[in-house]
């Protein structure tokens, strides 16, 4: 048990009594008092009870240990937790620290009188002050802290200064011995003292504080890789550690070797640095065990701290690491390979294999000599070949090989073949190729004459996926130059991909023309060709003739006159020599290359054109001598013949604005019927020909005929009004030309299929419209209450004849009967109305009509402002409220078939009143 001060009064009361009654005497009692212990965690360096004497403020330390105390230090309680630490390394370096700084010994309590007593007081213990030693990292966030032995210490405080707060201290740890791992605060220096502790009985005693050590909480760096460069060196990367300033690299020959300063063989500053190559130092073949640790020295000048050393990773010094630059394809079972230099190898190993799991997989060729960088190797068909070299050297009579490289997988594929090289339209050039089986892309070059070494890429791989094997090349400058192309398939897969061998250089040809016609003549035949694509690259043409279609074909010499009418089409006349010969003739498109600006052997020539034969033959002009409309759609033309006996007559067409189109061959007769025709204006021709080796050879044209094929009308409205024995009606029609002289009214009274044989109306005035003529016209006489259909057509007049056109859809009307309009007034014109109307209402209605217009009596009046009538719709909608003469001969639209007139009288003055003379209905499509 404890006792306090009380305790001890009490004590010594019970103790004199005790004596008092023993012997009577008189008993000196004198008592050391006893400091309480200082609660858990103290935050204080002396006890929470001050001795008799104040102790003096902490001085700085020196290198000289602690003083010792010379007097029972105060009793303090001690922590019960020690915090947390990681497991230390199994080495840790040696700390490069500032020298431990003693502080001043705690105030000494004063001897106490002693007390008369038979058992004298305990004496105090003394206790010297720790000498610290090293404090060093021993992992991250841990710092090891060694000490000297106390002589009498049963255990220590460690303390450690407050973070921020200056001269505060914490205990941190109770140890018995005299080695502690302590925590530590990371990117701050942090301060740590050691206080000896022992106990006598109840009452504790405490040295003086050590001097402070202090530590720099330092994290452990790993290395992440070690590597072999050129002959002897070593390249390292590892991880960074924060408020490193720099980094020690050290090894030993050793796995268990301790790793001291004397082990380091690299000072890596500053501190942001995380790889580093050490040159000269390492043998190939040779074994070593690296190690890496942080170190600071900013924040504590001139001092330098430590921190962990990292786990020792152990490297076989080789030959580097080789890079595979390319695997290109020489044929569809060997490629070639090409490799950047190892310094120190004495040869290089390639390794292939079929799959990509398997790794490095067999080696297949071994290269001696390592300034070798290129070299050839078998590809197995069919799979992707996966690819590695490696260098190597030779240590205690043994290879030793360096890492592996990068893979590259190459699939076998063959050179592809140009099937078609030509310019294409406008300045581009159209290639096609044969596909590669197993190629996913493609990649094409071009240069610009034969001998050009520096070739332009047109087509990159990247992607494209092909499934065809053409490119249009739209960048090539035409004029004065020539184009030579070549490709190569690309197989890719991911991220590998491989290319196969190129094909061979085409150069570009100009596309064949087509030979559309050759037409025999008086004073020659005349050929007739298109140029197809490419276009813009030709620069010449050239005639070819010949007596078989199968051989001695020469170039015509002079060349004839060749005129362009447009479109890509040509014609020239040849006059050859003979009659009654079929001539056969081809055509060439001829691009003047950068070597030649005029026909020569050098220009690049097309594919001759389809052959056509033709000879010289005479047929006259025949005339067109009738052309005109025929039922609705259709056109009957007929022509007279001509001398020569021809074959037949080929009848060509055009729409309005157009070109001569072929329409029909007649073999046998002078006429044909065209039909179906869309409404317009056509013109036709005719002219003879003859079949002369298969081709036709044709005479001259015939005049040109006209015809227009009339639209059926449109018809926009149409209604019933007036008494109903009327009906008004409109249309459109499209007038091709002008051609239009009038419109013919069909009506039927009975159905929509029987109708009469038409009313000619003729232009019946109207009004000219956008695109159009727009017509309307009113039929009188029809009967009440009956239904009517019509239709209507536009005809032209030609030689006194009216041609119809096409009819328009049947529309119908239907007529309807109506009330008598007598009940429709109120005395006008004859004696007044009565003093008394009062909202009087006349009701009127014609069935089938969706508008009435009433018409009033030129008498009909009212007392202004005083007496009127009101005029309503079937649904009750006011019309309007007239009174005075408002009305008089004037007339009032309703909208509906029925309206209502109410009538209004104040009583007073009398005027004559009201009458509807008429009511027209509207009973149709439309008001017009």
């Amino acid at each position: 048990m404890k006792f306090g001060n009380n305790h001890k009064r009490a004590l010594c009361c019970v103790l004199l009594c005790v004596v008092l009654l023993l012997g009577g005497g008189t008993i000196d009692l004198s008592f050391a008092e006893e400091i309480p212990a200082p609660t858990e965690a103290s935050t204080t360096e002396a006890p929470t009870e001050a001795p008799a004497t104040a102790a003096p403020t902490e001085a700085p330390a020196t290198d000289a240990p602690a003083t010792e105390a010379p007097t029972e230090a105060p009793a303090t309680a001690m922590p019960t937790e020690n915090p947390a630490t990681e497991t230390p390394a199994t080495e840790a370096p040696t700390e490069v620290s500032e020298p431990a700084v003693p502080t001043e010994a705690p105030a000494t309590e004063p001897p106490a009188t002693a007390a008369p007593t038979e058992t004298p007081a305990p004496k105090a213990i003394s206790l010297n002050s720790p000498v610290m030693g090293l404090a060093t990292v021993i992992s991250s966030g841990v710092i090891r802290l060694t000490w000297s032995a106390v002589p009498g210490a049963q255990w220590y405080r460690v303390q450690r200064e407050k973070l921020g707060l200056p001269g505060q201290w914490e205990d941190i740890g109770i140890p018995t011995g005299t080695v502690f791992d302590a925590p530590c605060h990371f990117g701050a220096v942090t301060k740590y003292q050691v206080i000896a502790c022992a106990r006598q009985g109840l009452v504790e005693y405490y040295s003086a504080p050590s001097g402070w050590r202090t530590s720099f909480g330092l994290s452990t760096p790993g290395i992440k890789s070690i590597e072999s460069v050129d002959v002897t060196g070593v390249k390292f990367t590892w991880t960074g550690v924060a408020n490193a300033d720099g980094y020690y690299l050290s090894y030993s020959e050793q796995p268990n070797a301790s790793h001291t300063p004397a082990n380091r063989f690299k000072d890596v500053t500053p501190g942001s640095a995380t790889t580093v190559t050490q040159y000269s130092m390492f043998s190939t073949g040779k074994t070593y065990y690296f190690r890496i640790q942080a170190y600071n020295t900013s924040q504590n000048p001139g001092v330098t701290y430590v921190g962990p050393l990292s786990m020792a990773i152990p490297f076989t010094r080789t030959v580097p690491k080789a890079a595979l630059i390319s695997v290109d394809a020489l044929t569809d079972t060997q490629v070639r390979l090409n490799w950047n230099e190892v310094l120190g190898a004495g040869g290089y190993n390639i390794y292939r294999s079929t799959s990509a799991s398997t790794v490095p997989g067999a080696r297949i060729a071994t290269i001696s000599g390592g300034s070798t960088l290129t070299a050839t190797a078998a590809m197995v068909k069919g799979s992707i070949n996966y690819y590695r070299v490696c260098g190597y050297s030779y240590y205690n009579g043994k290879m030793l090989e360096g890492p592996l490289s990068n893979v590259i997988s190459i699939f076998p594929l063959t050179a592809p073949t140009l099937t078609d090289v030509h310019y294409s339209s406008g300045s581009s050039v159209f290639l096609s190729w044969k596909l590669v089986d197993g190629a996913t892309d493609y990649e094409v070059e071009r240069k610009r004459h034969s001998a050009d070494t520096v070739p332009t890429t047109i087509l990159t791989p990247g992607g494209h996926k092909m499934t065809w094997g053409w490119l249009e090349d739209t960048t090539p400058n035409i004029a004065g130059e020539s184009h030579w192309y070549r490709v190569r398939a690309v197989w890719e897969e991911g991220s590998s991909s491989s290319k196969g061998p190129w094909s061979s250089w085409q150069k570009a040809k100009v596309a064949a023309p087509t030979l559309t016609s050759v037409v025999g003549q008086r004073t020659g035949i005349t050929l007739t060709w298109k140029a197809n694509a490419g276009g813009t690259a030709i620069d010449a043409f050239r005639i070819e003739r010949s007596l078989d279609p199968n051989s001695g074909w020469a170039e015509l010499s002079p060349a004839p006159a060749i005129t362009s009418s447009g479109s890509g089409v040509y014609t020239c006349t040849d006059d050859p020599p003979l009659t009654s010969t079929t001539y056969y003739y081809r055509v060439r498109a001829v691009h003047f290359d950068n070597s030649s600006s005029s026909l020569s052997a050098a220009c690049v020539d097309s594919d001759p054109s389809n052959i056509a034969g033709g000879m010289k033959v005479v047929f006259d002009a025949p005339s067109l001598d009738y052309c005109r409309p025929y039922q609705t759609s259709g056109v009957n033309l007929s022509w007279s013949s001509v001398s020569g006996n021809p074959d037949g007559f080929a009848v060509e067409r055009r729409a309005e604005n157009g070109v001569f189109t072929h329409v029909a061959y007649i073999e046998n007769g002078t006429s044909m019927y065209d039909s179906d025709l869309a409404p317009g204006v056509y013109e036709y021709r005719v002219r003879a020909y003859r079949i002369v080796g298969g081709m036709k050879q044709y005479g001259a044209y015939s005049n040109v005929g006209q015809v227009a094929i009339l639209a059926a009308p449109v018809v926009t409205g149409h209604y019933v009004y007036m008494n109903q024995t009327q009906a008004r009606m409109g249309w459109t029609i499209t007038d091709p030309a002008k051609k239009v002289a009038g419109y013919i009214l069909y009506s039927s009274n009975g159905t929509s299929t029987d109708y009469d044989t038409g009313t000619n109306l003729g232009l019946n005035a109207g009004r000219p419209a956008t695109n159009g003529w727009s017509r309307a016209y009113t039929v009188n006489g029809l009967a009440a209450n009956k239904t009517y259909y019509f239709r209507v057509a536009a005809f032209q007049a030609i030689d006194g004849l009216n041609y119809v056109g096409k009819l328009s859809e049947p529309f119908q009307v239907t007529t309807s009967a109506r009330a008598s309009l007598a009940p429709l007034q109120s005395n006008a014109a004859t004696t007044t109305y009565p003093p008394n109307m009062a909202g009087t209402a006349w009701s009127y209605s014609i069935p089938g009509a969706y508008r009435l217009v009433l018409t009033f009596s030129a008498d009909t009046k009212f007392e202004r402002d005083f007496d009127y009538i009101e005029i309503y719709t079937r649904s009750g909608a006011l019309v309007g409220r007239y009174t005075g003469t408002a009305l008089a001969g004037a007339t009032v639209g309703v909208l509906g078939d029925s309206f209502t007139i109410r009538m209004w009288s104040d009583r007073d003055v009398q005027y004559r009143g009201f009458k509807v003379n008429d009511v027209t209905a509207y009973v149709g499509a439309t008001d017009d």
